[in-house]
């Protein structure tokens, strides 16, 4: 449970990050990257309020949604230095972005779920019938 609430407030976070870029971007009149960061934006959102669903029927989306996620902030790190904006913005985005990929590697190869596993052995009939 723990770790799905984790999830969910990374999903949610993403999407938080990369809507208001979406109205700094109607300033400087660069209406496509306003789509694309506000749809992306919503869609993480989405994400994470379905999440436990999504997770049940979709196997690696919710997975590759972390990569998708470290790509669009990483693009909103070169978008804010294109657009000369603020500095500490374009660094912010960027370690986010890389976070974000961390976690796309670390939940693909599913070290959480190997950790899991070996705290929780359990006996199998197989090891009950030779005991006996």
């Amino acid at each position: 449970m723990k770790n799905e609430r984790f999830k969910q407030i990374c999903h949610f976070t993403a999407g938080l990050l990369l809507i208001p870029i979406a109205y700094k971007l109607i300033e400087k009149t660069m209406f496509v990257h306003c789509a694309a960061f506000f749809s992306a934006g919503l869609l993480f959102l989405a994400i994470s309020g379905g999440l436990s669903f999504l997770e049940r029927h979709v196997l690696f989306f919710v997975k590759l949604a972390y990569l998708l996620e470290s790509i669009a902030l990483l693009f909103a790190g070169y978008v804010f230095y294109d657009i000369n904006e603020s500095h500490l913005m374009q660094v912010v985005y960027v370690f986010m972005g890389l976070m974000y990929g961390g976690l796309f590697l670390y939940f693909l190869t599913g070290r959480d779920n190997r950790a899991h596993h070996k705290r929780h052995r359990h006996r199998h009939s197989k090891h009950k019938q030779q005991d006996q």
